[in-house]
């Protein structure tokens, strides 16, 4: 197995000198993959990219913590991979999901995310709304305190 294959059509996310590595190996192994392109988790933002590129079938993970500990640095779009279809496997047995567990693991995550963002962006414009208001009573006392000195 190679450490980066561009035309993988399996990319594990684990790093291949890890302490994960022997497992996902066995886990390729049994599974039939005999080429697969590894990323560890400091590459997590090329593993996205190569995933969203297409031709991924598959995306194996050392356990489902895994996978939720790269969701949770919002680094991976989530959504594209389910765009392609792209298959999710965790190496760890009493790990496995169905794909259907997965893909509600996944819409779970995708709702979390779109709450979240729209939370940050209402708290944005309430701290801008904020901002401006102090602006506009600093700038108030500064010409109200000008004109007491005329």
């Amino acid at each position: 197995m190679n450490a980066r294959t561009q035309s993988a059509k399996v990319v594990v996310a684990c790093d291949p000198q890890g302490s994960d590595a022997a497992l996902v190996a066995a886990y390729l192994r049994d599974t039939g993959v005999a080429d697969a392109a590894w990323y560890a988790r400091r590459d997590a933002a090329e593993l996205d990219k190569a995933v969203r590129a297409g031709g991924v079938q598959r995306m194996v993970f050392p356990t489902l913590a895994e996978l939720l500990l790269l969701l949770s640095e919002e680094v991976l779009t989530v959504e594209a991979w389910q765009a392609s279809g792209v298959c999710i496997g965790f190496a760890r047995p009493a790990q496995a999901l169905s794909p259907t567990e997965a893909a509600d693991i996944l819409a779970r995550w995708q709702e979390h995310h779109h709450r979240r963002r729209r939370h940050r962006a209402v708290a944005g414009l309430v701290l801008s709304v904020a901002a401006l208001a102090v602006a506009c009573a600093v700038l108030l006392l500064a010409t109200a305190a000008e004109a007491g000195q005329a």
